[in-house]
C-alpha cells in the first residue's frame, strides 16, 4: 500500500507562535497544553517567560474558579479547581502559603496565602514561576531547590508590583 507524502512544513516565519501549521484540508491543531496561551505582551523589566507568568497569574487571580478557592478558605474546606489547565488545590491544613505540584501541572495553596491580597498574589506568582522555569525534571539537588525557590521569591516580589498596578 503506497504511503502519501507529508505536506511541506512552512518556514518558521509563516507560523504564528502558539499555533500549529495548517494540516491537510486546512485543519490545525490547538496550542500545546504545556504552553498556556495567555493574552498580553512583554512587560518592561521582565523576560518573555516572566511576562507570560504575570499574565497567567492575573488570569488565575481574576477567574471565577478562584472565587471557589476563596470560599473554601473562608469555610475551612479543601477544594481543587482547574484554571487554564493548571490544577490548583486549596488545603487549609497546609503549613505554608503554597507548594508546587510538578506532576499535576499545578500547585497547592495553604491558609498562609490568605494573610493578605499581596500574599495571595505572590503565592500564585511564585508557584507559576516554579512551574514555568524549573529545571528540576532532571532531578533535584538541595542547591537547585534553594536556588529555584529564591529565584521564584525574588520574581514574585517584583511581579506583585505589576499585579497591584504599582509598576
Amino acid at each position: 500500500m503506497p504511503v502519501s507524502p507529508l505536506p511541506p512544513i512552512p518556514p518558521p516565519s509563516s507560523v504564528k507562535k502558539g499555533t500549529a501549521p495548517p494540516m491537510e484540508g486546512g485543519a490545525t491543531t490547538p496550542p500545546l497544553p504545556e504552553t498556556p496561551v495567555v493574552a498580553g505582551g512583554v512587560i518592561p523589566g521582565f523576560t518573555g517567560v516572566e511576562s507570560r507568568t504575570i499574565h497567567e497569574a492575573r488570569a488565575i487571580l481574576n477567574s471565577p474558579e478562584m472565587s471557589k478557592v476563596k470560599a473554601a478558605h473562608a469555610a475551612g474546606d479543601s477544594v481543587t479547581v482547574n484554571i487554564g489547565g493548571r490544577v490548583i488545590q486549596y488545603e487549609p491544613g497546609l503549613p505554608a502559603s503554597g507548594m508546587t505540584m510538578f506532576g499535576e501541572n499545578g500547585f497547592l495553596i495553604g491558609r498562609e496565602a490568605f494573610a493578605s491580597e499581596a500574599e495571595l498574589n505572590k503565592t500564585v506568582l511564585h508557584e507559576l514561576h516554579r512551574l514555568n522555569t524549573s529545571a528540576s525534571s532532571g532531578g533535584v539537588s538541595g542547591d537547585l531547590a534553594t536556588e529555584e525557590t529564591q529565584a521564584a521569591f525574588d520574581f514574585a516580589e517584583r511581579a506583585n508590583q505589576v499585579i497591584e498596578g504599582k509598576k
